[in-house]
């Protein structure tokens, strides 16, 4: 157990809910708009990233990246704007093959594995005979390449040259087969069958889509969306088929389209089912004319979407190589640092020293034995690394880990080189490999038991405040001196405090009221509530005894007590001390 106190000061419970929690348990309905965060402790990195890599692009017109079902960043650059809707041309072939897999999900067509013919029964043709619908999807039905619009028929596509079935060919008739696929088989169009049982679950309302031949939505292109509607797809296979609790699309079908199907030998680029599969890390990703591109990286909870009418390589190479990297990183932020410990704070030795806490923001937990810690990234002497050998550097999702920077390694595996000044500086965290930057900040001089600390847990900006070690920074704030407090009561500060094991809660009201009084702690959680009634004009006291609502003892720590007169919540802060 760790022993630390706290300046006692007045403090306002302004939320239960912890800001910059772990992503949530269950997909997101992607039904509803896109919520933000823009509290990810590395969003300087990626800012600055977009604005050398991908701002610079005189062709880009949009980006957005989606962490953790988050919209973390979005631009839009040369006059393009949130609203806008656009062709976005090839990435209508991965909305395709999602619609296929739908329709072979509930049995409204035959497996990948079953001939072409099976979906065009009046072209009695050998070749296609020949062809399964995967070929058809992988673009390997063998059909002559052509980069060009739609021109032929049904059946001129089926007897056109070809080469053999397995081999790649970029033909964008051939993969309006699909789209033809799909209706015969199923008796509507793509735009039918994607208003019944994809669009609606997307939260994607009536888009055009243009059409080829007898009036079937090109298979190819055409599908017209905005940048946030068009970036859900990725999304969706990122949540294996889900949109909250209705799976659309089966996790087989998604692990079948996004793996490779066929050689392309196009360089680094395999394919699967209308997907392509850059070999730079796990992804895929769905690619139209001009770059618009839905990025696709599951090991990080990932997805960018841009628009552009330009060069798609230049954006495929920054995504993949500049900004995908941002997020691979251990899920650690650097949270809060003490830089001047005149007494606010006690390690478990009773000493004020400097610290450092570690907040996990992810879904996992993680080890941070072996990690660096440095006030100066340029200078490898300088670097100290946290020790291995005990559970105690395990950090699981939404808590916190202190680290003591007091040049007393020997006290423990939590004491570490001096590396916090009063006066100012850099403070880094890496990985074990000393070249990944998990973390990084710098501050100025710092107050007398004054706190530096993320405005919200994770992320957001940095702010002075009360210290909060091993606590959540944004369940307390500070009020400001002099502020007023209901006209209709008057709180007064616990007495004593710190206390144990008991404590006075002191009260006046002006005027009859019904009162409730209740102690939570700082997740937010009710612990006891000690008076609830109508009382008269006049002074109240009650006692805490340290114990919840069911008589048991509670741990040491700081606690939050609530007063409630009519509409009026008024809250303060008390240390329970063992």
């Amino acid at each position: 157990m760790r022993y630390f106190s706290i300046k006692l000061k007045t403090y306002l419970l302004l939320s239960f809910i912890t800001l910059g929690s772990p992503v949530l348990s269950q997909p997101i309905d992607l039904s509803l708009e896109w919520t933000t965060n823009h509290n990810i402790p590395f969003l300087i990195e990626l800012e600055n990233t977009i604005e050398d890599e991908i701002a610079v692009l005189p062709t880009v017109k949009g980006i957005i990246v989606i962490y953790k079902g988050q919209v973390v960043l979005e631009n839009y650059y040369h006059g393009s704007s949130v609203d806008d809707v656009y062709n976005i041309w090839s990435v209508t072939k991965s909305f395709m093959s999602t619609l296929i897999g739908q329709a072979v999900d509930m049995g409204m067509m035959d497996d990948p594995d079953s001939s072409a013919s099976n979906f065009f029964p009046d072209y009695d043709i050998d070749y296609v005979r020949s062809i399964k619908l995967h070929h058809l999807l992988g673009m390997s039905s063998g059909y002559e390449e052509n980069w060009g619009f739609l021109t032929n028929s049904t059946e001129e596509i089926l007897s056109g040259d070809a080469s053999g079935p397995g081999t790649f060919f970029y033909n964008n008739n051939a993969c309006h087969l699909n789209a033809h696929a799909l209706y015969h088989t199923t008796g509507q169009t793509p735009y039918e069958f994607a208003n019944m049982y994809l669009f609606p679950y997307l939260g994607i309302v009536e888009p055009s889509w243009s059409s080829g031949y007898l009036g079937i939505n090109n298979g190819s292109y055409g599908l017209q969306l905005n940048l946030r509607s068009m970036v859900k797809l990725g999304q969706l296979y990122i949540q294996d088929g889900f949109s909250g609790n209705e799976q659309i699309l089966s996790a087989e079908w998604i692990e079948r389209s996004t793996s490779p199907q066929v050689d392309t030998n196009w360089g680094n680029y395999g394919y699967g089912y209308l997907w392509w599969l850059p070999e730079i890390g796990f992804s895929y990703q769905a690619s139209g004319a001009g770059g618009q591109l839905i990025s696709v990286f599951p090991d990080y909870d990932l997805v960018v979407g841009t628009h552009s009418d330009g060069d798609s390589q230049a954006l495929q190479t920054a995504i993949h190589y500049q900004i995908a990297p941002i997020f691979d990183r251990p899920s650690i932020a650097i949270n809060e640092i003490l830089a001047s410990n005149n007494g606010c704070c006690l390690d478990e030795y009773g000493e004020n020293n400097h610290y450092i806490e570690l907040y996990n923001f992810g879904n996992d937990t993680v080890d941070v034995a072996g990690f660096f810690l440095t006030n100066d990234v340029n200078d490898y002497n300088n670097y100290s690394q946290i020790q291995t050998g005990s559970d105690s550097t395990k950090i699981a999702p939404g808590e916190f880990l202190l680290i003591w920077s007091d040049d007393t390694p020997t006290q423990g595996i939590l004491h570490l080189d001096a590396l916090l000044s009063n006066t100012g500086g850099q403070l880094a965290l890496y990985g074990q490999d000393t070249s990944t930057i998990v973390d990084l900040m710098s501050y100025s001089i710092q107050a007398p038991d004054m706190a530096y600390a993320r405005e919200q847990d994770g992320g957001g900006d940095w702010m002075y405040m009360d210290p909060t070690p091993g606590l959540s920074n944004t369940t307390i704030m500070s009020i400001k001196e002099g502020t007023i407090q209901p006209k209709s009561f008057k709180l007064a500060q616990n007495y004593p405090n710190p206390f144990n094991p008991t404590t006075n809660i002191s009260f006046e009201l002006l005027e009859d009221a019904s009162v409730t009084i209740q102690i939570f702690d700082v997740s937010g959680r009710m612990i006891k509530e000690l008076i609830s009634g109508n009382y008269s004009v006049g002074g109240y006291t009650t006692q805490w005894d340290a114990r919840d609502e069911r008589g048991q003892l509670v741990s040491a720590g700081v606690y939050m007590y609530t007063i409630q007169v009519g509409n009026d919540i008024f809250a303060k802060k008390m240390v329970l001390l063992k």
